[in-house]
């Protein structure tokens, strides 16, 4: 599925795109190992569908999560949980680094580290 447009010319999404995947990449080229390759890419769809989709191309998926708590996850659902429930193959969730913290857990360089 696509987004819908709302008006908006077609020229002017394009570069959207275009800008949020450059975003994207230097951010993941920042934060990333040189010796880590990495892929990236926007797609249009509902998110649990579109990572289900994809994930016998992988050996594991990373996803992150948002940090709301138990309460506001279960009534706003969660994409990782999603993915979490129905994926067949390894998923990894990396905790927000506030949630990390609270819990009196050490974040070193976005990566959680336990004792």
């Amino acid at each position: 599925a696509t987004l819908d447009s709302c008006g908006v010319p077609q020229d002017t999404l394009d570069a959207y795109r275009a800008s949020t995947q450059e975003q994207f990449d230097a951010f993941v080229a920042a934060h990333t190992p040189d010796d880590v390759p990495t892929t990236s890419e926007f797609v249009e769809d509902a998110p649990i569908d579109a990572v289900l989709a994809r994930q016998a191309e992988f050996e594991l998926t990373v996803m992150g999560t948002q940090g709301r708590g138990k309460i506001s996850a279960a009534l706003l659902g969660s994409v990782t949980q999603g993915v979490l429930h129905r994926c067949t193959r390894s998923v990894l969730a990396v905790p927000h680094s506030a949630d990390l913290q609270q819990r009196g857990e050490q974040v070193v360089d976005s990566f959680h580290v336990t004792a």
